[in-house]
């Protein structure tokens, strides 16, 4: 894991403090941190991350944590080097609203504050050892639901690309 580049996107530097060394204990600190999502924009125009991790609460931004998850998700002129990275909504609470918008906003993972280290470790070590496959559709861009790859429990598949093979791999 020493190997990978995370943007930390984060509200303030306590916040931040706590991330950066839950993340150094797992071998990760090519760790770059900016306060405010236009300067993750910014940033992420021309660099290259491994992993995003973005606080649901940056309030100097001028626009909100989903918005900016879409923004890299669906900006294919700027954002393709990066579009199906891994990014890991943080929020101080979890309403099932806030969960689906995230989730509809293409976030790979949400982890409620106060989390873990283990639990951090659990998701981290997930999204990058266990990547889910992308989903690109007319209204959503981002990691597929499913977390495992089983027939449904009514049996059928009702997705059209059930049982096709990556060419990928």
């Amino acid at each position: 894991m020493e190997q990978l580049q995370v943007l930390l996107v984060s509200e303030n530097n306590e916040k931040s403090s706590v991330v950066k060394g839950a993340l150094s204990l797992m071998d990760i600190n090519r760790i770059r941190v900016v306060y405010d999502y236009n300067d993750a924009i910014a940033l992420l125009k021309t660099h290259s991350v491994s992993m995003l991790i973005v606080e649901m609460a940056v309030p100097t931004s001028g626009i909100t944590a989903v918005e900016f998850i879409q923004m890299i998700r669906k900006d294919m002129e700027h954002f393709a080097h990066i579009q199906e990275i891994p990014i890991i909504l943080l929020a101080g609470e979890a309403s099932r609203e806030d969960v689906e918008a995230a989730r509809d906003s293409g976030a790979t993972e949400f982890i409620v504050y106060p989390f873990s280290i283990s639990h951090l470790k659990r998701v981290v070590k997930s999204v990058i050892d266990s990547p889910r496959k992308f989903i690109v559709s007319e209204n959503f861009f981002g990691p597929d639901r499913r977390r495992k790859d089983e027939t449904p429990p009514w049996g059928a598949s009702r997705r059209s690309t059930d049982g096709e093979e990556d060419n990928d791999e």
